[in-house]
């Protein structure tokens, strides 16, 4: 019998120490759930804290042209039609032969309701408000309306003025548009958009894309505003309006000092546009 018993208070010893040992592991597997859970509680707070500085330093950014021009407001006689300066065309198909084409202008200062519905439109659209007399800043809208017996372009209609992206290094492409049968989702079924492209930087810095607008369907018609392009990625959300442009001023004061066209001033600068260097003026 006492060896029995000794045995049955053995077992109810390793018992009350398993007991003891699974107590002392639960515990601790608590205290490790506890720990975790405030790690995982100071990390999430951490994440939102770098979240927001993210966001609120996109948001804040701010952008510059990097475009001759995207405001359309240089405009050189072609025959008896006026276009934008830097504006590329395609002698496969000429412009003016394919398209009706209209400049529209939209000024800060005019009174709105003698402004052209399209321009009114577009205000609304930019969230400056057709009835806004004055904003910053005045640009024009390209109209082009394809010729009812005129075919299809076999080759791009026009480029914009220096329209060489470069993407490599991470930059946007955005305009006002409303249109149908046009690339670059400029194919808004009619109604004013806000088209945007971005590339993120990439381990090639020499990659790039060309603005070239090509029309898909006869009978198409477009109405285009400030075609932008600015280094970096545009933040989702943010409204495009008229930006900063340096080359702007430069090119305008410039011509104004020289007593030059801005045609001229442009192209004898810009020598892929066909200029002489050798007979830069400006």
């Amino acid at each position: 019998m006492a060896l029995e018993q000794d045995i049955a208070d053995l077992i109810k010893s390793a018992d009350r120490l398993t007991d003891t040992v699974d107590h002392k592991i639960q515990s601790i597997q608590a205290e490790l759930d506890a720990k975790k859970a405030e790690i995982d509680r100071r990390l999430a707070a951490k994440e939102k804290v770098v979240d927001s500085y993210l966001l609120n330093a996109r948001n804040e950014q701010g952008f510059e042209v990097q475009n001759y021009n995207h405001d359309f407001m240089d405009l050189y006689d072609r025959g008896d039609i006026k276009l934008p300066v830097g504006m590329g065309l395609h002698a496969d198909n000429p412009l003016n032969d394919y398209f009706d084409i209209e400049i529209i202008p939209v000024t800060s200062g005019a009174e709105p309701d003698k402004r052209h519905d399209v321009a009114q439109e577009l205000l609304t659209a930019m969230n400056i408000g057709r009835g806004t007399q004055h904003f910053s800043g005045s640009f024009n809208i390209l109209h082009l309306k394809h010729k009812a017996n005129m075919p299809l372009p076999t080759k791009w209609v026009f480029f914009i003025p220096q329209q060489h992206v470069k993407t490599g290094q991470g930059a946007s492409f955005l305009c006002w548009a409303k249109g149908k049968g046009f690339n670059w989702r400029m194919d808004t079924n009619m109604q004013w958009k806000q088209v945007v492209y971005a590339w993120h930087p990439s381990a090639n810095p020499g990659t790039y894309v060309h603005i070239d607008v090509y029309m898909h369907e006869v009978g198409g018609e477009l109405y285009l505003a400030l075609p932008t392009i600015v280094t970096g990625v545009w933040p989702e959300g943010r409204v495009l309006g008229n930006l900063y442009s340096q080359k702007n001023e430069m090119y305008r004061k410039g011509a104004a000092w020289f007593d030059v066209s801005l045609f001229d001033a442009f192209h004898d600068g810009n020598t892929a546009a066909g200029g002489d260097p050798a007979n830069d003026r400006v």
